[in-house]
C-alpha cells in the first residue's frame, strides 16, 4: 500500500470519526432538551402545543450542534490538512509528507513510515466519539 493510499484511508477514519462525533453530539443536545421538557411535564404538566414546541425545539438543537460540529472539522476532508495532521503526530516524517501531497509526488515518503498512520487516526476517532457517545448511552 503507498503511502498516499495510507494517507486517504487516514481521511476516511478521520472523516467517519467527525461525523459520528458530529452526530453524537447533535443527539445528546436534543436528548437533553427532551430530558430537561420531561421533567419540567412531570413538575408542571405542559400543554400539547407546548410539548409540540419543545420537540420541534429539541429537533433543531440536534441539527444546530451536528451540522455546526461537521462546518467546524470540515479540514478533515482536505488531503493536506490531512497529511498536516499526521505530520505532527509522527514528527519523524519531517515536513515529507506535506511536501509530497503539495508536489503530489508520492516518491518522497516510504511506505514503511505510513504503516502507523492509520492506527493513530483510530484512536484519535475513538476517542473523539467516546465522550458525546458515553453522554448518549447515560441519557437513553
Amino acid at each position: 500500500m503507498t503511502a498516499f493510499s495510507r494517507l486517504r484511508v487516514v481521511r476516511g477514519v478521520l472523516v467517519t470519526g467527525v461525523v459520528a462525533r458530529a452526530i453524537a453530539w447533535g443527539v445528546a443536545a436534543g436528548l437533553s432538551v427532551l430530558i430537561g421538557a420531561a421533567i419540567v411535564d412531570a413538575r408542571i404538566p405542559l400543554a400539547l402545543g407546548t410539548r409540540h414546541a419543545l420537540l420541534a425545539l429539541a429537533v433543531a438543537a440536534q441539527l444546530a450542534v451536528t451540522i455546526a460540529l461537521l462546518w467546524r472539522d470540515r479540514a478533515a476532508t482536505m488531503l493536506d490538512r490531512v497529511a498536516l495532521w499526521v505530520e505532527e503526530r509522527h514528527p519523524s516524517l519531517a515536513y515529507t509528507l506535506v511536501t509530497a501531497v503539495e508536489t503530489r509526488d508520492e516518491r518522497l515518503v516510504h511506505p514503511v513510515d505510513a504503516r502507523p498512520w492509520p492506527a493513530t487516526a483510530g484512536r484519535r476517532a475513538a476517542r473523539a466519539v467516546a465522550l458525546p457517545g458515553g453522554i448518549v448511552m447515560l441519557a437513553i
